[in-house]
């Protein structure tokens, strides 16, 4: 054990940064007594899940086998549990929808690159408009900037860090459009495409982030829902935000 002088008294400095990283955990941990009762919570715990309460017993559905990692250890002679708390389904979604996102960015960052490549050997050419093909270069160099930006963007979103605000982007104008460019995929696959919400929703991404990540949702819905079904893209505004 680790001790320190703190202000005229002993300090257990491993116990202070299990609380710390307990407290400032990106996962719902909770620490139980042999009772099941609550010790200690971190922050997400908190505020994501009902019943989570120092000294009050965990609910039993949080402890269910598919959405509780539970790992029991002995300490001063009393048994404790260290239980990690998730969705599964949530967690494998989010995986798919990760996936996808990466993977359509990287397929619309070649497409600019070919472009760029294309238009630098036609100015090696003579008798080529220069000017006219370094314009046009600039503006794919910008392209490839701005699905970079959009990378970061998921990142720092993923890394829980502090946002810049990109601007509002309206929300049903991009739904309208992608419905319409799947509408044909859509009846082949036997599925109803379907788009409603308010209309003055926005979010603050850019468009071409949003379009990507509703796009993907969109074509998993449709190669997934079954002949006779309804994708519906829809936006609205909850107490938290925009869904």
């Amino acid at each position: 054990m680790k001790e320190r002088m703190l202000q005229g008294g002993m300090v257990d400095v491993d116990a202070v940064r299990g609380q710390v990283l307990l407290e400032e955990s990106r996962e719902a941990v909770v620490v139980l007594d042999a009772d099941g009762r609550v010790i200690a919570a971190s922050r997400r715990a908190r505020q994501s899940l009902e019943g989570v309460r120092e000294g009050e017993r965990l609910p039993a559905e949080l402890l269910r086998a598919e959405r509780a990692l539970v790992v029991p250890y002995a300490i001063d002679g009393r048994m404790e549990q260290l239980v990690y708390l998730s969705q599964v389904g949530d967690l494998a979604a989010y995986e798919e929808l990760r996936s996808g996102f990466t993977a359509a960015v990287s397929h619309e960052l070649r497409t600019p690159l070919a472009r760029l490549l294309s238009l630098l050997e036609l100015a090696l050419l003579p008798g080529e408009n220069v000017a006219e093909l370094v314009e046009g270069a600039r503006r794919e160099v910008e392209q490839i900037r701005e699905l970079i930006d959009e990378v970061l963007f998921l990142s720092e979103l993923e890394s829980g860090a502090r946002v810049v605000s990109l601007g509002a982007t309206p929300v049903m104008p991009v739904l309208r459009e992608l419905a319409a460019e799947l509408e044909e995929r859509a009846a082949r696959a036997g599925v109803a495409v379907e788009v409603e919400g308010e209309e003055d929703a926005a979010i603050a991404v850019r468009p071409r982030m949003l379009r990507v990540v509703a796009q993907n949702l969109a074509e998993n819905a449709i190669r997934y829902a079954g002949p006779g079904s309804t994708a519906r893209l829809s936006v609205g505004r909850e107490p938290d935000g925009i869904v």
